[in-house]
This record gives C-alpha cells, structure tokens and sequence, in this order.
C-alpha cells in the first residue's frame, strides 16, 4: 500500500497520529487495495476498496468517524 498525495494541490490541512492511522488500516485487513480517507464538518470517512471490488466484485467496506469536540 502507498500514498498518493499532491501537496500543492490540497486546499485541507489535517494530521492523523501514525497509530491511529495504524488502527484503522488494520481494521480493513490484509485485502485492502485501496483506502480513501475523506474529511468535511468534523467526519471523517474511511472507504476501503479490496481486491475484489478492483476486480468488479463485492462492495467497498465504509466507516465514518464523527469528531466529539
């Protein structure tokens, strides 16, 4: 798995500690070909893309995180 990120393209500034980051990657498991991380109004949502889906098969697994504060 790697990154795809255009720092001069991003307008949204955000972090995420690296074993938080760690948690939720686990969370998806081994298959995870692909994981979008989406951020707007305090929710963060997690769409992870397995083999299956980049093969037409199967749905992507979504978790959205709303933030307490």
């Amino acid at each position: 798995m790697h990154a795809l990120f255009d720092k001069n393209a991003a307008k949204n500034r955000w972090s995420i500690a690296a074993n938080m980051l760690r948690t939720f990657i686990e969370y998806f498991g081994a298959g995870t070909e692909q994981l979008d991380i989406y951020s707007e109004a305090g929710k963060a949502t997690f769409t992870s893309y397995t083999e299956k889906i980049m093969e037409g098969r199967g749905l992507p697994t979504l978790l959205a995180i709303l933030d307490s504060h």
